[in-house]
């Protein structure tokens, strides 16, 4: 079950996607 990777990843995606939001 590779969960923890995934949660890691989605981590990292969520917090490059928080600038791109600010901007907008």
């Amino acid at each position: 079950m590779p969960s923890l990777p995934s949660v890691s990843e989605l981590n990292s995606v969520v917090i490059l996607l928080f600038p791109l939001l600010n901007l907008y």
